[in-house]
């Protein structure tokens, strides 16, 4: 009799290191899906590479990945499309990120786990903080699923906690721009009314040379006599424009490792540009959880969400949409 060998466990997948693309070209669904379809499939000429294409492609590859997530499908098709969705980045896999949380297989909610770290986006930090409690489940290859989710809720609070407590400092500041913008405004109102009042006292304190009677005949025509009410013509002052203060727009720094921007502030929509983690932008206005961004080469503006930026430097007007 021979001895029976246990079965070989599976290997972790390798991560990608791909990123996507500035300007990926357009492909078909076609295409897309059998790109997805290769991520599970070892006979597939595309399977090895898979994984990096989509990357590659970006936000037009997102809801493909999104579907791949379903338990329906076999685990490393949904582990790698998990993977794939960190690397982009995208916001819109937030939320299914999150549902995979609960699928039944421990590969893909470890895989799920590291996405949400890199998307970055706090409305996960619950649903992490859930499976870093309940989940004592190990992957194939021995990692355990609740030690993950942990140390990505703890690197994600953290980046939360550095926000938080920049609010005083936040606060401190607009206190000190808003004493500056009354003081300065004051100064100018009161040199404004100093000058009226000069020129109030200008005119009604000039002396009036009394016109004396003369002997000219009273058929002589007066016309020609100065009217003495030309002298009392009130000059009215005028107010320098530069006289209102102006504030420096606000910035703010990315602190996401990827930011998608899009023309609209919601997720109805595909990402029109990408920052990355480090690049300052200026902030035009903000709507809800959404801030209005200058992109830092000009070219236009664009919406983030509130959840990759650090916390702008000054006051940022309200949009109403």
């Amino acid at each position: 009799m021979t001895d029976q060998l246990p079965p070989a466990q599976p290997r972790q997948p390798q991560p990608s290191q791909a990123r996507p693309e500035a300007a990926p070209p357009q492909v078909a669904d076609a295409q897309l899906r059998q790109l997805v379809v290769a991520l599970d499939n070892t006979n597939d000429p595309n399977h090895e590479r898979a994984e990096d294409d989509l990357i590659r492609l970006g936000a037009q590859a997102v809801p493909l990945l999104i579907d791949a997530l379903d338990p329906r499908y076999p685990w490393l098709r949904a582990y790698r499309a998990a993977e794939a969705l960190g690397q982009i980045g995208d916001g819109r896999a937030s939320r299914p990120l999150s549902q995979a949380l609960n699928h039944p297989n421990s590969n893909v909610r470890w895989a799920a786990v590291r996405a949400l770290g890199k998307v970055g986006d706090g409305r996960a930090l619950l649903a992490l903080r859930r499976t870093a409690r309940d989940d004592r489940s190990r992957t194939s290859w021995g990692e355990p699923v609740a030690a993950s989710a942990a140390a990505t809720l703890r690197e994600m609070q953290r980046t939360s906690t550095i926000l938080r407590l920049s609010d005083p400092i936040r606060i401190a500041l607009l206190v000190a721009v808003a004493f500056f913008a009354l003081f300065w405004a004051n100064d100018r109102i009161t040199t404004v009314r100093g000058a009226i009042n000069e020129s109030n006292h200008a005119v009604w304190g000039t002396a009036v040379t009394p016109i004396l009677p003369t002997a000219t005949p009273v058929s002589e025509d007066l016309s020609s006599e100065d009217d003495p009410e030309e002298d009392l013509v009130e000059e009215t002052p005028t107010l320098d424009p530069a006289a209102t203060p102006t504030l420096a727009p606000a910035t703010a720094t990315v602190v996401a490792p990827t930011a998608n921007v899009r023309p609209a502030p919601n997720t109805n929509n595909d990402p029109i540009a990408q920052l990355k983690a480090g690049d300052n932008v200026q902030v035009l206005g903000q709507s809800g959880d959404w801030y209005e961004i200058q992109l830092p080469d000009g070219t236009g503006r664009g919406w983030v969400a509130s959840s990759v930026l650090g916390p702008p430097s000054g006051p940022v007007p309200t949009v109403t949409n």
